[in-house]
């Protein structure tokens, strides 16, 4: 895999660096850092690990390392997403002070980076190992992402519980989505649009044929069934723009 050289990626060492000092202070973390971050010589095989582990103990016939070594092999921007998630992970939410936080504890990462597998085996048309890693996301995390969605790059999932997002649609980079968000385009006509550097806060619902524009806020709780111009904060049940 040529990008094994990059064993030494800025990310890797942060991620390393981070379990090493937390092994410094916590020795009771010590043999689960060193078996699930310090053992590891690149950030792929690190992130396959550990993003396969929960999946591969369900001891279904299908090997799940494998298709996530295939899926990174043969993707030049797999890598790119799997990380600048994490960086966005680690940014936004307060809550995660080291690194590797997202990859051992944050079901929404995990969650996130699992829908990717199952999306780049929907577009091979694998379709019973795509929906196989979609349910199995679902029981594992709470967290419903039908496998043709389309997400862009730099996303936080928070706490994740809940989140559900159907067929057609697509969603840009930097997005920040809470718990307990529904995302649904009911009719086979219908197509969620949700562009760049958008939030939609806990408990929001997007159900329809909708465009949310750049830099939108979706207020918690809230029911969108109309277009949300851009920049704009809408919140209420329907939504309404402040």
């Amino acid at each position: 895999m040529s990008s094994i050289k990059r064993d030494k990626s800025d990310l890797f060492c942060l991620i390393q660096q981070d379990a090493k000092n937390t092994c410094e202070e916590d020795v009771s973390s010590i043999d689960i850092l060193e078996n699930k971050i310090l053992r590891f010589k690149n950030i792929e095989d690190l992130f396959i690990f550990n993003l396969v582990d929960d999946l591969d103990q369900k001891k279904l016939n299908i090997n799940f390392y494998n298709l996530f070594l295939k899926y990174i092999s043969s993707n030049t921007n797999a890598l790119k997403f799997l990380e600048a998630d994490l960086l966005a992970t680690f940014t936004r939410d307060p809550a995660c002070k080291n690194h590797y936080d997202p990859i051992l504890f944050f079901k929404g990462y995990k969650a996130l980076q699992l829908h990717r597998l199952g999306h780049w085996l929907w577009n091979k048309k694998e379709y019973f190992s795509a929906l196989a890693t979609q349910s199995l996301i679902s029981e594992l995390y709470q967290v419903d992402i039908h496998p043709s969605c389309v997400i862009g790059k730099g996303i936080m999932i928070d706490h994740a519980t809940r989140v559900v997002i159907g067929e057609r649609v697509l969603i840009g980079d930097n997005i920040s989505l809470l718990h307990s968000v529904t995302i649904i385009a009911p009719k086979v006509e219908d197509l969620i649009v949700i562009e760049d550097n958008v939030l939609i806060s806990a408990g929001a619902s997007i159900i329809g044929n909708i465009n949310i524009k750049k830099g939108a806020k979706v207020g918690a709780g809230s029911l969108v069934i109309e277009n949300v111009s851009e920049g704009s904060t809408v919140v209420g049940v329907p939504s309404r723009q402040l």
